[in-house]
């Protein structure tokens, strides 16, 4: 057996019973956690047998699952569940084998409590009781099923207690457990390598304070029990919130809120010494804190094989993933959100294989990941390296993977769940999200990767020009176009950078997150115009008053304000204003330390845009325009403001603010590019984690290069892309034809999210105008990023349900027990509305099974 096969991670999860029989069910109360481990119940006194092992927060104990028929363990009476009371709410358990040689032996579970308890099963609580961290020990090499005690007295064969009370060790004191694992003992194998120690398993608690336990486990004196062989507590200066073994067998992998030795990221510990000793601890940056960590082995994607079911894959190493703090990642921070990908042996982020960015771009979860487990194929069902099936025992390298287009062969997975509700497959050789189609086939036209349309509007006034494309393909005299059948072929995108959106290329357009906010104009201090206007409204009193409150920071180049851009405001006081809502060009950005300023988000220096350009109301039977004085002598005056672009602007309902076009008047002239540029080169104090505000004065080529930053991190890689069109797909082939070939086939693509060239056309003529197009004139582009995740979540009846906030997972390997193909490896992921989803990666959503 390998040593990824010995090692059991299990996280914080939900559960529930089963509902796929008419045995009783669990019944669930608040499950909190899950783990499969190898012992004797009530189901089976003789025999080692795989239970899931499900954790009841609210009800204070354990429930057991048979994990191979999916039946619930009976109590004695055999009219409801089995019932393993422990210390009250059991928010964690981990299990692991202690590495028996000869005949199997029951594994190691542990369980632990959340926050500080009485540490005992339902124990009388008293003025003098001590609470603390409590770890318990579940006796499954027994029928009996309960939270193991020591015999210390006993005469004959005296064992001391294992359950582990934190309070009773040094540095323990008030110690919550925030994170567990069970994983093997090292020893060296002679060899210069390291070996599993037979007879033994270690468990590994993160706990508050910044600090970690050890404690090592062995077989007890008749060689069926388990008991405590030592155990020490550790400050490590960083909460471990999440913790991952590594399958090299000493190294254990650490998330964390805190930096860790001044660095943000995780924790890499060598476990190679005993516990009495303070492991050796590595920093490894991640870019920003980090929540949860898996350490897998690994074979990384190679190239593309003339097998269109299965890829080239290189030697397994060690790879470690890491989610990244959501609070601190994100589409314009330094780091995107999702899985980083680091590589141990490099001591740092794994490289990314387009050779383009820094490093492996993070494998992007949707919403925010809560458990994290490997996949690894079956002993049975599996495939070799050489084709052939892999036989009981021995795992192939490869596993059925199944997809809504039949399966491909894949090699290491990982389950995450999400707080979408959703369980998401992750290809960890190709670092990225495991597809159900292939993204470029025309075959799959709902969903490949494309721009399916993009529509011109009808010019708001008759005789205004229309937005147009530029067709740059027949060169030297490229015509300017809005025909619907040829604009989607005039505006270029990337897979795997290009994502699902809705754009609009609009003229005068909204600025994103700039619409009807309350705001405050100033007039001069001679009362002959408006000085500033601030989006921000006064607490007390009348307008002018402090505190402030609902202060937008129109400062901050995220906005996307520049000099040029129009603001259109009402006024809160119709009566000095009667012509209503009015125009104002926004000619300066004003820093909110400015001397005399009273913004503190900043403000934009404005002046009144020509009567020509004022919104017009009618006065009796004339059309007057707006009058953009009304407020000049009023001093602080409350208004409503809405931003529009003094020109045209790029949008994505999702990407947002996405630049600013340039009408094109020739064919010489270049077209708009939105796409990754190497941020090497840029800075902004404002776009830094943790910038303070206010940030430094910023002038325009400051903004500029700001822009430039941010733009580029926007428009940074989704996820990498391996593929090949079917030579007898010549759409397919034809529509890719300009992207860089590998193999036969596209390998992460270089390109931009974006790209055309926009220019005014006159109509029916077809001519270029002249005549700037009217406001609100708009192009609407639709893409398709092609990829569509594989992705789980609890049917009954084919409707979801219970989908809410999976805490964690945990796997088997039933074919290897059932020598049947078709069990696979199940995972097993828990829902708080009391079910577990039991799946298989190489089975159709149709197989999956909900226990209740």
């Amino acid at each position: 057996m390998s040593a990824r096969r010995l090692l059991v991670v299990a996280l914080a999860v939900t559960s529930a019973c089963s509902g796929t029989s008419t045995r009783p069910g669990l019944r669930l109360n608040g499950p909190s956690a899950v783990a499969v481990f190898h012992g004797v119940t009530t189901r089976d006194a003789t025999t080692l047998r795989a239970y899931l092992a499900v954790a009841n927060e609210r009800g204070d104990d354990l429930r057991l699952l048979d994990a191979v028929d999916g039946q619930a363990v009976l109590a004695p009476g055999l009219i409801m569940s089995l019932s393993v009371p422990t210390a009250p709410r059991p928010a964690l358990l981990a299990a692991g084998s202690l590495a028996d040689v000869g005949a199997a032996r029951a594994d190691l579970l542990v369980v632990a409590p959340a926050g500080l308890v009485a540490c005992g099963v339902r124990p009388v609580i008293t003025a003098s009781t001590v609470f603390s961290g409590c770890i318990q020990v579940v006796g499954t090499w027994n029928a009996a099923t309960a939270i193991a005690v020591g015999s210390p007295t006993d005469p004959v064969n005296p064992t001391p207690d294992p359950t582990i009370d934190l309070g009773t060790l040094a540095g323990g004191a008030d110690a919550e457990v925030l994170s567990l694992a069970v994983v093997p003992v090292p020893e060296a194998d002679g060899a210069g390598g390291w070996r599993v120690s037979p007879g033994k398993a270690r468990v590994v608690a993160g706990l508050s304070g910044g600090r970690l336990l050890l404690a090592d486990y062995g077989r007890a004196a008749d060689g069926v029990a388990i008991s405590l062989v030592g155990a020490a507590v550790h400050a490590v200066g960083f909460d471990p919130v999440s913790l991952s073994g590594s399958p090299d067998l000493v190294h254990l992998y650490a998330a964390s809120p805190d930096p860790v030795g001044g660095v943000e990221g995780l924790a890499e510990l060598d476990l190679s010494g005993p516990v009495a000793q303070a492991p050796a601890l590595r920093a490894l940056a991640a870019g920003a804190p980090t929540t949860h960590v898996l350490a897998a082995a690994v074979r990384p994607f190679v190239a593309l094989t003339s097998d269109p079911l299965r890829d080239q894959h290189g030697p397994e190493v060690v790879r470690v993933y890491a989610a990244l703090d959501p609070e601190r990642c994100g589409r314009d921070e330094a780091v995107a959100c999702g899985l980083v990908v680091l590589d141990p042996a490099a001591g740092g982020l794994a490289p990314d294989p387009a050779g383009q960015l820094p490093a492996h771009a993070p494998i992007a979860i949707p919403g925010t990941v809560r458990g994290l487990i490997a996949i690894y194929p079956p002993s049975v069902g599996g495939l070799r390296e050489d084709g052939s099936p892999s036989s009981s025992g021995t795992p192939g390298a490869f596993q059925k993977l199944s997809t809504s287009a039949g399966f491909r062969w894949v090699s290491t997975l990982a389950a995450a769940s999400s707080s979408t509700g959703s369980l998401y497959l992750v290809d960890l050789a190709r670092g990225a999200l495991a597809a159900e189609n292939a993204m470029l086939a025309s075959q799959t036209a709902d969903t490949q990767a494309r721009v399916k349309s993009v529509t011109a509007s009808t010019p708001p006034v008759e005789g205004q020009p229309y937005l147009a494309l530029w067709d740059d393909r027949t060169l030297p005299a490229p015509p300017l176009t809005h025909d619907l059948a040829k604009l989607p072929e005039l505006v270029r995108m990337t897979p795997g950078y290009t994502a699902r959106d809705t754009w609009t290329v609009e003229w005068e357009g909204f600025l994103p997150g700039l619409s009807s906010l309350k705001a405050q104009v100033q007039s001069s201090a001679n009362q002959a115009r408006l000085d500033w206007l601030a989006v921000q409204s006064s607490t007390v009193g009348a307008a002018g008053g402090e505190p402030y409150r609902g202060v937008g920071r129109l400062y901050d180049v995220r906005l996307g304000l520049r000099p040029g851009d129009i603001a259109v405001v009402t006024p809160a006081d119709a009566t000095a204003c009667p012509r209503g809502t009015f125009e104002l060009e926004v000619t300066g950005l004003l820093h909110p330390l400015q001397p005399g300023a009273d913004f503190p988000g900043g403000a934009v220096a404005v002046a009144p845009r020509p009567d020509a350009q004022q919104p017009k109301v009618l006065e009796g039977d004339l059309e007057v325009p707006a009058n953009p004085h009304c407020l000049d002598a009023a001093g602080r005056s409350d208004v409503r403001v809405t931003f529009r672009a003094g020109g045209l602007v790029l949008t994505g309902a999702d990407f947002g603010y996405a630049g600013r076009p340039v009408g094109a008047a020739s064919a010489v002239e270049p077209g708009f590019t939105l796409g990754w540029a190497d941020p090497a080169p840029l800075s902004c104090q404002m776009l830094e984690a943790g910038a303070a505000w206010p940030p430094a004065p910023c002038d325009a080529p400051c903004r500029a290069e700001c822009e430039q930053l941010l733009l580029s991190r926007k428009a940074r890689r989704q996820f990498y892309l391996a593929e090949k069109c079917l030579a007898t797909d010549s759409a397919c082939v034809a529509r890719w034809a300009n992207l860089p070939k590998v193999d036969g086939g596209l390998v992460n693509p270089v390109g931009p999210v974006l790209a055309f060239k926009v220019g005014w056309q006159d109509d029916p003529s077809g001519g270029v105008s002249t005549v700037t197009p009217g406001r609100g004139t708009k192009l609407t582009i639709e893409t398709f990023s092609g990829q569509v995740a594989v992705t789980r979540r609890p049917q009954v009846s084919g409707q979801a349900t219970a989908a809410v906030l999976p805490a964690g997972l945990a796997t088997f390997d039933r074919a290897g027990v059932t020598t049947l193909e078709a069990d696979g490896v199940r995972v097993y992921a828990a829902y708080p509305g009391n079910l577990v989803l039991d799946l298989s990666p190489g089975q159709p959503a149709t197989s999956d099974k909900v226990h209740r």
